[in-house]
């Protein structure tokens, strides 16, 4: 079953939630090329109702979407990476499967953001938004993905980026009131180009782990990979770099639990 997202509206993120309270898994779609977001509403039986769209704002460019209830009133909001208009736009749900309108907030002047996580990075008991910005490299060379857990058993959220131009991971470990330091960076090889990464126990040993996705088929295919760091005694290690299919660029991830 195909869904329309509109005419050139090249859809660059999905996410899925019960956005109207109805016990039903609905879906959301960052449209990359018609500067909106996406919403489906399930009727739980595999069928949608067609796209409600919010605008993100005139060449915006929305990237990246993630979902949480960032104003602690039990419904889910939306937040999205807009791309070209350098902010993360909030669009704040009802409950009902409509939303308001979006507010913006800068990530600054040709920043790019490009991918964001949500969690409690601080320890208050809210959420908060963490964003790779691609133009401005404010965490590491052209970041182009960002996860979170806790690396080093701290009971603290630390975050982890894939530097796509330095052929590394950087992992930056939360210190005391949110502070962001100890920068550990971890290689994916030469010309690896990471691209995409999750964290997970993989291993099963109730340590977070790191896998990576290498896009370096845009210089030679036989080098695409996934690479595998394991957290040893709170220190990530290179596990196994894994080869894939030749003319197969990896992308993008998600664990499966």
């Amino acid at each position: 079953m195909i869904y329309d997202t509109g005419i050139s509206s090249s859809p660059y993120a999905v996410v899925v939630g019960d956005f109207n309270s109805d016990s039903r898994l609905d879906i959301i779609v960052a449209n990359y090329g018609t500067n909106n977001v996406g919403v489906f509403l399930g009727y739980g039986n595999g069928t949608f109702a067609n796209q409600q769209t919010y605008s993100t704002g005139d060449s915006s460019r929305p990237t990246a979407l993630t979902i949480g209830d960032f104003n602690n009133d039990s419904r889910l909001d939306i937040a999205v990476a807009n791309y070209r208009a350098n902010n993360v736009g909030i669009f704040l749900g009802y409950g009902n499967g409509i939303f308001a309108n979006q507010m913006t907030y800068s990530t600054g002047v040709s920043s790019g953001p490009i991918a964001l996580v949500i969690g409690d990075i601080n320890n208050d008991s809210r959420l908060d938004i963490a964003v790779a910005n691609y133009g401005t490299n404010n965490i590491g060379s052209h970041p182009q993905s960002i996860a979170l857990g806790d690396f080093n058993n701290d009971y603290r959220q630390d975050i982890v980026v894939a530097h796509s131009d330095t052929g590394s991971v950087g992992v930056l470990l939360n210190g005391d009131s949110a502070a962001l330091e100890n920068v550990r960076v971890l290689s994916t090889g030469s010309g690896s180009k990471p691209h995409g990464l999750t964290v997970g126990d993989f291993n099963n040993d109730d340590r977070l782990d790191i896998i990576i996705t290498n896009n370096a088929i845009a210089t030679s295919p036989l080098t695409s990979t996934i690479t595998v760091f394991s957290t040893l005694k709170s220190i990530l290690d290179p596990l196994r770099c894994l080869p894939i299919a030749t003319h197969t660029p990896p992308l993008s991830l998600a664990p499966c639990w």
